[in-house]
């Protein structure tokens, strides 16, 4: 078996179109959403098995660094963001909203009540106008100034670079601000998150399993965190969430469980979540149709049983 590391989307769609890769290694590679359904209707020997909201792409801010040590200045961000626009250019609408619950589980609201929610109200095409201008209050209340200079950051990986340019461009319209775009290459930028030498960056998550307790986790300050290794307790957690995670840990009653869920969302949300999740994402596994035996899972496969035919 050969695995190549290939960073650009390009060079990726180019290797599966000529044969020279047959799968991707997991259930995620550097092509948007949109790039593999196009992959996929364009390959007749290569099909992409399709997975659920079961990962996350998000906005982590540094509470330990100005301007985000400011509850009110992530509120901000989360107020100022226009979702489903980025949705429609990552995956043509096939991504969910960004919801702190993942939308379609047994805890999540009800897809009307997510739509009046501050933040998340995109009805008929427009971002609410109340939205953006609470934002702007919560700005200026923290005594920022209007042309606020601060960094965003990136690892050269998952689409996140497409993803930081659209953020990009919402937040300075919105907000005012004027942003610098900071990409690495991916080891460095874990070194970069994990020692805490960032403002604030576009990061994904990925769920081991849908409970409540692996979404929620990562938001309780000494949890450990699903993101991979151990920065975002450090730097993302909020305190005041604990108790509700606790007590939710251990209701037995689902529709109490769910309430305390709900409470729970709330509590980040209001308390100036460190998180803004932009939307939750599809996976994409793209294998050639040579290769038998496949089978989709979750985060990671063993391959003892897989074969090809014709020889590889």
């Amino acid at each position: 078996m050969k695995h190549f590391v290939i960073i650009d989307s390009g060079r990726t769609i180019a290797a599966f179109k000529s044969g020279q890769v047959l799968a991707s290694n997991t259930g995620i590679t550097n092509m948007s959403t949109r790039e593999a359904e196009r992959l996929d209707q364009d390959m007749d020997n290569l099909s992409v098995f399709w997975g659920g909201p079961t990962g996350a792409r998000h906005i982590y801010m540094n509470t330990t660094k100005a301007p985000f040590d400011n509850a009110d200045v992530r509120r901000a961000v989360h107020l100022a963001l226009y979702r489903q626009p980025i949705i429609e250019t990552m995956s043509a609408g096939r991504d969910s909203i960004g919801y702190l619950n993942p939308p379609g589980f047994w805890y999540s609201r009800t897809q009307e009540e997510y739509d009046q929610l501050p933040g998340y109200r995109e009805l008929n095409g427009k971002k609410h106008p109340d939205d953006i201008a609470e934002a702007r209050r919560l700005l200026q209340e923290a005594g920022l100034p209007p042309n606020l200079k601060v960094t965003l950051s990136t690892r050269n990986c998952c689409a996140y670079g497409d993803i930081s340019v659209l953020v990009k461009q919402q937040l300075e319209e919105n907000l005012g601000w004027d942003i610098d775009l900071q990409t690495w290459e991916s080891a460095a930028g874990f070194k970069a998150y994990f020692a805490g030498d960032f403002q604030f960056l576009i990061q994904g998550s990925r769920l081991s399993s849908t409970s409540p307790d692996v979404v929620h986790s990562s938001w309780v300050k000494g949890a450990v965190p699903q993101w991979v290794g151990g920065g975002r307790g450090k730097f993302f957690a909020v305190e005041g969430v604990k108790d509700l995670f606790d007590k939710q840990l251990h209701e037995p009653d689902p529709e109490k469980r769910k309430v305390l869920l709900t409470q729970l969302a709330d509590t980040l949300y209001d308390g100036g979540s460190a998180t803004a999740t932009l939307f939750w994402n599809t996976r994409h596994w793209p294998v050639a149709n040579r290769i038998q035996n496949f089978n989709f899972t979750l985060e990671g496969r063993t391959w003892e049983h897989v074969w090809c035919d014709p020889a590889c």
